[in-house]
């Protein structure tokens, strides 16, 4: 009889308000600095796993907030695969990822989905959950999905993270702001891979080292410092300017990197005005980061 686990993970989304790229040799200092929240909800894991003594195969599936089933699940492949052969684990693994915002729009859906499957996959087979977090964060680096969203998930809250990779390695400032906030898609998707990689984010790591050393602790200066942010490293599109304009400057932003926009503690006007641009999704500040849900096993003829 073979045994095999089930197990279902959480984890929180995460919007960037501000990014800035850093590239060392040790892959867990890399990633980015910057600005941004952790958002309920994000993605929840729901993993099946079968130890056997032979190679170790995964298979995994996200749907994405429609309930479709996206096109590519790179990074959770990567960052599993990675954990694997850091436990030389062998067997059978199948993943069902389920994302609640839309993918590309810069709402941290790979990182969270990769986080969540992983959270799922560690304590299925009794391993410690810091190694599974590092190969996440490597994972979406390798495959350009991201640069700090794992780091940001973990830090919680609304932080500023003032140096890159993850915890311990990096450091990050929380800022004391609760309550909830909304985010409206108001144009087609945005390919991180595609600005993360180029020339342009040079320039775009420029302007986010001196905007960040601009902010206070107060969330007003750092939506007023994305604002200026996302104009002056060219990111913002015209998408996301003409939503801006219904939004007040103190409370809202371009979402990185996405046709997208986030407002803090927005008023029924507010987001009454943000339908008319676009999707409107509802969330909140996750301080609790990831989790797991529930976890059980069952024997197998």
């Amino acid at each position: 009889m073979a045994k095999v686990i089930r197990a279902t993970a959480y984890s929180p989304g995460h919007a960037s308000l501000i990014f800035g790229k850093v590239e060392e040799d040790n892959i867990l200092l890399s990633g980015s600095f910057g600005a941004g929240i952790a958002l309920s909800p994000g993605a929840i894991a729901d993993v099946t796993v079968e130890p056997r003594n032979e190679v170790f195969d995964a298979n995994v599936t996200v749907w994405d907030v429609d309930g479709k089933r996206a096109e590519s699940a790179e990074t959770t492949l990567e960052a599993v695969n990675l954990f694997a052969r850091k436990n030389a684990f062998k067997g059978i693994l199948d993943v069902n990822i389920k994302l609640h915002f839309p993918l590309s729009q810069g709402f941290g859906m790979s990182a969270a989905g990769t986080l969540a499957a992983l959270y799922a996959f560690a304590h299925s087979i009794q391993a410690p959950v810091m190694p599974a977090v590092e190969c996440a964060h490597e994972a979406e680096i390798r495959c350009g999905t991201g640069l700090g969203d794992i780091a940001g998930i973990m830090a919680g809250g609304f932080s500023l993270r003032e140096s890159a990779g993850i915890p311990p390695h990096s450091k990050a400032r929380m800022l004391d702001i609760e309550g909830p906030v909304v985010a409206c898609v108001v144009g087609p998707p945005i390919k991180t891979r595609d600005v993360i990689t180029g020339e342009r984010m040079k320039k775009i790591t420029a302007v986010a080292r001196e905007v960040m050393s601009l902010i206070g602790s107060d969330a007003m200066y750092v939506f007023r410092a994305a604002r200026s942010f996302a104009e002056r490293s060219s990111l913002i599109t015209q998408h996301v300017s003409e939503a801006l304009k219904e939004l007040p400057a103190e409370r809202s932003s371009m979402v990185m990197l996405g046709n997208s926009v986030i407002v803090l503690h927005p008023e029924e006007r507010e987001i009454h005005a943000l339908s008319g641009h676009g999707r409107v999704f509802s969330a909140a500040i996750d301080r609790e980061g990831p989790k797991l849900l529930k976890i059980g096993a069952y024997s197998k003829a």
